[in-house]
């Protein structure tokens, strides 16, 4: 059992990340004499990193089926931009302001699904297509910025308060259940099965459009759910909330160690791979980097995380390792 634990990828990316939080407290006594772990840093990357980690688990279960969502992002954004303009434009109340948000990505992403297993669009067209539209559909929601009151005497109840302000609860009440299903259901083998073997899952006798569509549709959820944590997070929505998150997104599930040829990866991977990437920023900023080149950074990861996938895919490693010095 240890032996497996030590062998997974997950123990690898812990490790990159205790060598990460060692440079940051490095880092920081340098510059400021004190301890970077202090209860401020602790509860502000928290915040910071969930709102990634609830769309990257959502889009992990997708790249292990075999596809890939690029309107993770814009679908973020429309739940942002719907719970603002239910609650403050239309009056809902916050409970039904959040359910439209959740269910609008739910929809949306049940589309993707659609025009894949249906229509026969290439997961990249589909989901292409539909960031702009959902990002269109922001825009007319929310063209300007919509705050959300939180002092006001119709503030928002605990609800928005458990959401907004306790993300990171919310992150791993997600992620626990994605993960239960994804290792313990038949709904979770079959994603595997199919991100593996799609025909051969098929021919098993697997529901193949239907469980696509199923996948798309909780990724549409979870960015859903994310934006409308983002928009009670900072307490306004606008049409460019959460714009470019898809790099972060898919960057965070990659590089906790889910494979983009499908049939490989976990939620936990993906939430430690959001972390890692927060922790990336955290020190590029103490050291003064540009924001640009941040996004570099990002860029490079997913190259240097699909080049090390592909490597342990075709037995690189192994073989490198098993050949004699003789040899």
């Amino acid at each position: 059992m240890l032996k497996r634990l030590v062998r997974s990828r997950e123990f690898g990316i812990l490790i990159i990340l205790i060598v990460m939080l060692i440079a940051l407290e490095a880092r920081f006594r340098v510059l400021n004499g004190q301890t970077f772990f202090s209860l401020y840093n602790i509860e502000r990357i928290a915040s910071d990193f969930s709102f990634i980690a609830i769309a990257a688990v959502g889009a992990a279960i997708v790249i292990i089926s075999g596809g890939i969502d690029l309107s993770s992002g814009s679908l973020m954004g429309l739940g942002a931009s719907a719970v603002a303009y239910a609650y403050v434009t239309l009056g809902l109340s916050p409970v039904a302001s959040v359910q439209l948000a959740a269910i609008g990505g739910l929809l949306f992403g049940a589309i993707n699904g659609i025009l894949h297993a249906k229509a026969g669009l290439p997961p990249f067209i589909a989901t292409l297509g539909m960031l702009w539209i959902a990002r269109g559909i922001a825009f007319t929601l929310a063209p300007l910025a919509l705050t959300i009151p939180w002092t006001s005497e119709d503030a928002p109840p605990a609800l928005f308060r458990a959401i907004g302000d306790n993300t990171v609860f919310c992150l791993l009440f997600m992620t626990v259940i994605a993960a239960f299903a994804m290792a313990f259901t038949r709904w979770g083998r079959y994603v595997y099965a199919i991100g593996g073997n799609e025909e051969a899952a098929r021919f098993s006798g697997v529901s193949v459009d239907r469980m696509k569509i199923g996948v798309y549709a909780l990724a549409g959820l979870m960015s859903g759910v994310a934006g409308a944590a983002l928009a009670l997070s900072v307490g306004s929505a606008n049409s460019g909330t959460a714009k470019g998150y898809e790099l972060q997104i898919i960057a965070a599930a990659v590089v906790g160690g889910t494979s983009l040829a499908g049939g490989h990866g976990t939620v936990f991977g993906a939430v430690l791979g959001a972390l890692v990437l927060q922790l990336v920023t955290e020190i590029l900023t103490l050291y003064d980097v540009k924001d640009q080149y941040i996004q570099v950074v990002y860029g490079l990861a997913i190259v240097v995380a699909v080049g090390i996938d592909q490597l342990a895919r075709h037995g690189w490693v192994r073989r490198r390792l098993a050949r004699s010095p003789a040899q």
